[in-house]
């Protein structure tokens, strides 16, 4: 590979790494309000867990998504699956 595109191809990755983490440090920092509007109980404690219980989920789904999508793409082509999101 090229330099140029090597470096670019980087910087993509970086970004798009950024902006995951961003999302989900926004989750994490709204989740005290988070509980109170979505899981309004009771129990302050209860509504919280349940708030990270979801933030949690996020990450598998993540990593299951990641497998099927790239086990799909494997099989068929990235081009392929390129045209599944459109």
């Amino acid at each position: 590979m090229k330099r140029v595109l090597l470096k670019r191809i980087v910087a993509i990755a970086v970004i798009g790494n950024i902006f995951e983490w961003y999302d989900f440090i926004v989750y994490a920092s709204l989740a005290p309000v988070l509980s109170k509007v979505f899981f309004s109980s009771n129990d302050k404690l209860t509504s919280l867990l349940l708030t990270f219980t979801v933030f949690a989920l996020g990450f598998l789904v993540r990593t299951y998504g990641g497998i099927v999508v790239g086990g799909y793409s494997g099989m068929s082509g990235r081009i392929r699956m390129g045209s599944v999101g459109e």
